[in-house]
């Protein structure tokens, strides 16, 4: 969420719109691939010594996502 939100100092998620900029999405795109991998196969687990992450840790993260896009938005509201 928050490369998203950082894209413009005081105009809207929203406005700006999310899929203007390919090569931010590819990125998010890639990045999200490769969490994947290191989290959930076999080689990413040895290589890096992680597990896999339980549905619940996903579950908890998305709140606070929302909450720092509505904390931005009333920022970047304020300062128009």
């Amino acid at each position: 969420m928050n490369v998203f939100i950082c894209r413009h100092p005081s105009e809207s998620v929203f406005h700006s719109g999310w899929f203007g900029n390919r090569l931010l999405l590819l990125d998010v795109v890639l990045e999200i691939i490769l969490i994947l991998l290191i989290a959930y196969t076999p080689l990413g687990n040895s290589m890096f010594g992680t597990a896999p992450i339980e549905i619940n840790v996903w579950l908890y993260a998305i709140p606070f996502c929302l909450v720092m896009l509505a904390l931005d938005e009333l920022r970047k509201a304020r300062l128009r």
